[in-house]
Formats: C-alpha cells, sequence, structure tokens
C-alpha cells in the first residue's frame, strides 16, 4: 500500500497544476499490475466551482480511480495543522485482492430509511467489504434515527466517520463529493473497504472529563433540549460559563460538551444552537430523563491516551494512518498546540485527515456520534513487519505545564465543591424522609412511594404488608420508652434486612408509632405472605432485656384491578385487624 499527498495553498491550485500532478503520480505508479486507487479531497474552503473542476480532472485523467472530497474545518498533512490548504490523499492499494467503493446519498428525514435499505443491499452484493468510512454535511437534521438504523451494518463491519464542516463555524454551505455524484450540502458518502490481505485498525479519543454537579435533561424531543434542571437549557451554560447567547454561542460552546449516555456508552454533545426559547438544539438525539454533565478538556488525560494509542497503533505497524479531527480540540488546545496530539503517529506511518462537525464511531455494535472525539484509522496490506516498527520517542509535544496545572486544579476544585454539595443535599432530603428514630421512611414518603406504584401497576403486582408490635403500650408503660424505642429500632432493622435479601424496589415506612408499613412492587402473593411470616419470625425469636419475647401481627394486600390506593390501605388495615382479633402474633390475608 502506498500514499502519495499533493498539497496546495488556496491561491497555488488551479486546474492546470493539477492536471500535470496527476499526470505525474498516474505515470509514478504505472509499475504496479494489479491496483486500486482512492483518493480523499479535503478542502478548507466552499467553493462549488472548483469542486467541479475537480471532479473533471479526476474523471478524464484518472477515470478508473475512485474519490470522495468534502469541505474541512481545516486540514492534517504529515501529523499537522494545514490550515487554508487543498489536500489530495491518494491511496494506491498495491495487493490484488484489495478493493475499494464509494456509494453517495441525498440524505433527508424523508429519505434516510431508504438509504439504509440500499446501501445495505449494497453491502451484501460486496461480501468483501470490511472496513467502513462515512463522511455527511447534515446540518438541519438529527443524525441519530440514521445512526441507529445503519447500527446493524457496524455489528458485522468496522465502521468510522466525520461531518463536513468549514472554517466560518456559522456557513453551512458545506459539501461533499465523490465519483458521478455532484457537490451536495445535504448527503452522505460511504467509502468501502476490504480484501483478505487489507487490515485496518481503528480508534476514538476523548480525554474531556465531567466536572460541576450532575444534570436531568427533563424535557427534550429528539435533538431538542427544552429543560436542564427544570429550567430552559441554555441557562446551564449562561449560570456555570457565562456563555451568552448570541452569534457567537456555537463558538464559545464548542470546547464544552455535554456528557450523556446513548447505546449504553458516555458520548458526547455538542449544543449546535440556542433558539428563543433557550432551548438547545443539537446534532443528535439526548433522551429525555437522562443525567449529563458538563465536560472540559484535561491536558494530561488527553495527552496520556494519546501517547497510548500511538503505542498500539505502532504495535499495528500501518502502512498509512487517517486522522478525522474535532474542530472543538483545535480550539481548545489553539494553532500553536493542536499538533501535540497527531504529530507523532506520522513516525509510525504518513498521517492525514481534517478538522470536523462531528465523530462517529461503531463501539459494541452500534454505531454512535460523538463529538470533541479524534478518530484515528490505521491500514496495511499483508501481515506485520516488524522490522517497521518505529520507537516513537514524543519529541515533539510542547505545552505550557502551568497552563494545564491551574486548569485541573479548578476542575478539581470545582467537582469536589459540587460533591461536597451534592453530599450535604442528599443528606438533608435523606433527613426531610426518614424517621430519626427507625431510619425508616416517614409515613408521607411512604404514602407517596405507595401512590406512585400504585400508579404505574398494570400487572397487580404490588403488595402491603402492614404490622403492629403486640402490647407495645404495656412495653412503654412498664420498662420505658427507652427499651420501647429498642424495640421499635429492632423490628426497623429486622424488616429492612428481609426485605432487602428478596426485594430491589421495596420500602419502608413508619405508619405511626409501633404501625409500620412495607411497600413491595412487582410481587406475588406468596412473596409477601412469606415475606410477612418470615419477619414476623424473626422478630418473634429476638431475646430483648428484661422484657423477653416480643411479637407482631401482619396484615397482607394484593392490590386488585382498578383499586385506588386508599382503598388498598384499607384493606391491608383490615387484614392487620383481623390478625389482632385472631390473637395476635400471626399473619393474616384474604382474598
Amino acid at each position: 500500500m502506498r500514499q502519495t499527498i499533493l498539497t496546495y495553498q488556496g491561491s497555488e491550485f488551479n486546474k492546470d497544476k493539477l492536471i500535470v500532478d496527476i499526470a505525474r503520480l498516474k505515470s509514478d505508479i504505472s509499475d504496479i499490475a494489479h491496483k486500486k486507487v482512492l483518493f480523499k479531497i479535503y478542502l478548507c474552503e466552499s467553493d462549488e466551482p472548483l469542486i467541479e473542476d475537480i471532479s473533471l480532472v479526476l474523471d478524464s485523467y484518472y477515470p478508473e480511480a475512485e474519490y470522495v472530497g468534502l469541505t474541512t474545518n481545516s486540514n492534517i498533512v504529515l501529523g499537522k495543522l494545514e490550515d487554508s490548504s487543498i489536500t489530495f490523499v491518494c491511496n494506491i492499494f498495491e495487493d490484488g485482492d484489495t478493493d475499494v467503493k464509494v456509494f453517495q446519498y441525498e440524505l433527508t428525514d424523508t429519505t434516510q430509511d431508504s438509504i439504509v435499505d440500499d446501501f445495505t443491499g449494497k453491502v451484501e452484493e460486496n461480501p468483501w467489504i470490511n472496513f467502513i468510512e462515512m463522511f455527511e454535511n447534515v446540518r438541519d437534521m438529527s443524525i441519530t434515527h440514521f445512526c441507529d438504523k445503519i447500527s446493524h451494518i457496524s455489528e458485522e463491519i468496522d465502521m468510522v466517520g466525520a461531518g463536513a464542516f468549514d472554517r466560518d463555524l456559522n456557513y453551512d454551505r458545506i459539501y461533499v463529493f465523490s465519483k458521478g455524484f455532484k457537490p451536495s450540502t445535504t448527503t452522505v458518502a460511504f467509502v468501502c473497504y476490504g480484501g483478505k490481505n487489507l487490515h485496518t485498525k481503528y480508534a476514538h479519543i476523548s480525554g474531556w472529563k465531567a466536572f460541576g454537579k450532575q444534570l436531568l435533561i427533563n424535557k427534550s424531543y429528539n435533538n431538542i433540549i427544552y429543560e436542564i434542571d427544570g429550567k430552559p437549557a441554555y441557562e446551564t451554560y449562561r449560570r456555570y460559563l457565562k456563555i451568552k447567547n448570541d452569534d457567537y454561542f456555537y463558538n464559545n460552546v464548542i470546547e464544552f460538551p455535554l456528557l450523556c449516555r446513548y447505546n449504553g456508552v458516555t458520548v458526547p454533545r455538542v449544543p449546535a444552537e440556542c433558539m428563543e426559547d433557550g432551548s438547545l438544539l443539537l446534532a443528535s438525539d439526548v433522551v429525555e430523563g437522562t443525567y449529563a454533565r458538563l465536560a472540559y478538556g484535561d491536558p494530561q488525560t488527553i495527552m496520556q491516551t494519546i501517547k497510548k494509542s500511538i503505542a498500539s497503533f505502532d504495535d499495528f505497524i500501518p502502512e498509512t494512518i487517517s486522522m478525522y479531527n474535532c474542530a472543538s480540540r483545535r480550539f481548545y488546545w489553539g494553532d500553536d498546540e493542536i499538533d501535540n496530539e497527531t504529530v507523532n503517529f506520522n513516525d509510525i506511518a504518513p498521517t492525514t485527515g481534517f478538522y470536523t462537525s462531528g465523530e462517529f464511531v461503531s463501539i459494541n455494535g452500534k454505531f454512535t456520534h460523538h463529538n470533541v472525539t479524534l478518530i484515528v484509522v490505521g491500514m496495511r496490506e499483508g501481515e506485520r513487519d516488524e522490522s517497521k516498527k518505529k520507537d516513537i520517542i514524543f519529541e515533539n509535544i510542547h505545552f505550557d505545564e502551568n497552563k494545564i496545572s491551574m486548569v485541573r486544579r479548578l476542575a478539581n476544585y470545582i467537582n469536589e465543591a459540587f460533591f461536597e454539595l451534592e453530599l450535604a443535599n442528599n443528606k438533608l432530603k435523606e433527613i426531610a424522609i426518614t424517621d430519626g428514630l427507625t431510619k425508616v421512611f416517614y409515613r408521607r414518603e411512604i404514602q407517596r412511594r405507595i401512590e406512585e406504584a400504585v400508579k404505574a401497576d398494570t400487572k397487580c403486582s404490588v403488595a402491603l404488608i402492614m404490622m403492629d408490635i403486640d402490647n407495645f403500650k404495656k412495653v412503654n408503660d412498664t420498662y420505658g420508652h427507652k427499651v420501647g424505642d429498642n424495640v421499635l429500632i429492632k423490628l426497623s432493622e429486622i424488616m429492612k434486612d428481609t426485605v432487602k435479601e428478596n426485594f430491589l424496589d421495596a420500602s419502608v415506612g413508619r405508619w405511626g408509632g409501633e404501625e409500620f408499613m412495607i411497600l413491595l412492587p412487582d410481587t406475588d402473593k406468596d412473596s409477601a405472605i412469606n415475606t410477612a411470616e418470615l419477619i414476623r419470625r424473626r422478630f418473634n425469636a429476638v431475646e430483648f432485656e428484661d422484657v423477653g419475647k416480643i411479637s407482631v401481627s401482619c396484615g397482607v394486600a394484593l392490590r386488585h384491578e382498578h383499586e385506588t390506593t386508599d382503598d388498598l390501605c384499607i384493606r391491608v388495615d383490615k387484614f392487620l385487624y383481623d390478625a389482632k382479633a385472631s390473637g395476635k402474633n400471626c399473619v393474616k390475608y384474604l382474598d
């Protein structure tokens, strides 16, 4: 596998020069008997006539080659930032078994399902495909549904991808184009690779760490977040980061994504726009009811992850490396330091790529959209050649250690302060709903939980156990309230320990005085009765000093269809009364 790179700085480029360079390139590789050629064209400007010239030259002078191109925020050439450049990366596959094809589609809300169906058919027709790169430039729709639909392909075939961008972050006329497909501003292109001797390796690198409090996304729809913690979503960025809702909103939030969980993976999500009502528009969906945290880039974590990844790719011994790095990482480091992330990969193999609007990667068979992520792809034909393995020294990494120290210390301070505050708030919440003596819920809280369980119950599987300590007044009158308190505490401990053994969602509350209520969601009659019996026997086996053994009476009720909370509580109270009337120290259940 060979690679040739042609780079032009803006005004240097013209059609005639490209014709000369393409002809020379074709002559240079004429000695390769069996070859597939793929051009990747990265353009730091959205110029449709320029793209048409490029396509015309490639179609005319290299008709057998595949090509794909797109607008970029800036390019990566030999591991370094190349701003305002036009870059041609020519990959020449020398193994006769290797193949590469490009498929492109117009992507809209109405076409995404048919695209997935058609592309799935293309993959099935070409069983040699074993790696796919996706490039897109869609701005006016959520990409989540499309990624979810196409994940069935990535269960079998590794996939990565990247979003086109422009040097002007607010400019939306950005292009993706390929052979036989005119430049389009709403499109997706798939570059498909395969062959028994073609080997690929990919990695996704973040280094962004959560800071501050946990945030609840309590109102969202698809890719719009309306409320966070009960307030307009924008308030999170205004309150904690002092970011204004103006023309520079995206420029300012791009370094501070929300970390969310999606498909079992923590993914960064950057708001693309803040609407007039304070809602946040994203490129992908965020599920209502999930938790998120703001995130910041930690330089030491980033570089530690980069070094591990470089060592891993060095062991793979690729012949080429492609990079798709989020533009937010460039803004985070600044142009003087961004090469820290990328330049040492070039010591392993020629490293090219571009700065993106978003990244895509297969993780555990799910094709997921990311932000602030660096995607690295290594390729080689044939087996590993140990003689080509490099010793990477990391000589080219330069950044301000004082800046790193300050960032980490401030973030650590914020996290610790929020952690202590959360502990204090949780303690206050616990005090507000928990009986101080027995450490079980107050009546108001256990009643609230019963009401919620009844509302959610569709299978008549909510059970209540109500119990009362037999002759408790006599214990208080004879031995004093301190002894009585010890009896209450012991029964509470037995109730909590017993239900914990068999139920994940059980709740225990003090109904009043020596009466207690146990809520058992998602259970059946036998389990509820057995639990009540077990508590009764365990409590009755305790020998209290001076007092001896004490018993409890229990009523058990399983919710009937259409029964309200009040009806259920009245019925279980009646069963407890029946247990008392039957001689105490027993469990009563009546259908």
